[in-house]
């Protein structure tokens, strides 16, 4: 589960953990997009 604060309304889906990793080991392009994004916003996490 997460929690999530949003400044602006926004909707969400939850999508089940079996279906991100079907995702992820079929795409090497997505999974490498999704860890930058990851990346990014914890190096900016970091940086406030």
């Amino acid at each position: 589960m997460a929690s999530v604060v949003a400044d602006e309304a926004l909707s969400l889906i939850a999508l089940e953990h079996s279906h991100i990793a079907a995702l992820l080991m079929g795409s090497q392009a997505t999974a490498r997009g999704l860890e930058q994004i990851g990346s990014g916003r914890l190096i900016a996490l970091r940086n406030t």
